[in-house]
């Protein structure tokens, strides 16, 4: 079976082999079952039964065999940096990047620990930075602007591209952790894919299809995460877009 989402069975037609869904849903799970650890060794893992991010190439699930239990994130992805997702993984501030793996058709399996991500917070779990008042979030904003300039700094420059708030999550003892490296990559390489949504999001002038991703940009996006002014121009630009009808469309394309 695959997902009634039209444009996602599409993209999963490289990759997907059919398997039997839970009731009431129309799972389909990619076919990789397995991954190789830096020692060699193959690990194997289940999906989960249900798809929780129906619209996007991302799944969870667990290891099983020898080492079982381990709860994973399973992401298939054309391009994402490793560099940069292992530096913030190294500073405490992104999961545990567990295998990378090219597949047919120029796809790749990035392999992460999951995070326990809820929006009432739980000893050990995290919540989503857009659930947060820009004013509640002001304690944070020097060490995650401290990890960005030092992903700017690490080996030659890492730009992530895409430093929104749907990316970061907060800890319960205000850890936090940063997503999404996908448009991640080196300063002066790193360039933004075809189609780079701007619809109800706030980027940089610059931030286009095909376009360099700059240093600056990064920076840009911090300050609208924490700035309460751009707070106020979010809120206005989503309630003009709902009230004109665009509202659905908005939240279905945000990520």
């Amino acid at each position: 079976m695959v997902p009634q989402n039209p444009l996602v069975a599409q993209r999963l037609a490289y990759l997907q082999e059919p398997v039997s869904a839970a009731p009431g849903t129309t799972l389909g799970c990619p076919y990789p079952r397995s991954y190789t650890h830096s020692n060699g060794r193959t690990q194997k893992f289940s999906y989960n039964g249900t798809q929780i991010l129906k619209d996007r190439l991302i799944f969870f699930g667990e290891t099983v065999g020898d080492e079982a239990g381990r709860k994973i994130c399973i992401k298939f992805v054309r391009y994402y940096s490793r560099e940069a997702h292992d530096f913030c993984a190294i500073k405490g501030h992104a999961p545990e990047l567990i295998a990378y793996e090219p597949l047919a058709g120029g796809w790749n399996m990035v392999i992460m620990d999951a995070l326990d991500i809820s929006d009432a917070q739980q000893p050990g779990s995290y919540r989503p930075l857009r659930e947060i008042d820009v004013s509640d979030r002001q304690p944070l904003k020097k060490a995650i602007t401290s990890l960005i300039e030092e992903l700017h700094n690490y080996n030659g420059g890492y730009v992530h591209g895409d430093l929104r708030d749907t990316n970061l999550f907060v800890g319960d003892n205000k850890s936090f952790m940063l997503l999404d490296f996908d448009w991640a990559g080196p300063i002066e390489t790193a360039r933004y894919p075809m189609n780079v949504n701007r619809e109800g999001i706030r980027r940089p002038d610059g931030a286009r299809d095909g376009e360099k991703i700059l240093v600056q940009h990064d920076l840009d996006m911090l300050k609208y995460i924490f700035s309460i002014e751009e707070d106020s121009w979010e809120r206005a630009t989503k309630r003009r877009r709902i009230s004109t009808g665009e509202g659905l469309n908005a939240m279905i394309h945000a990520n």
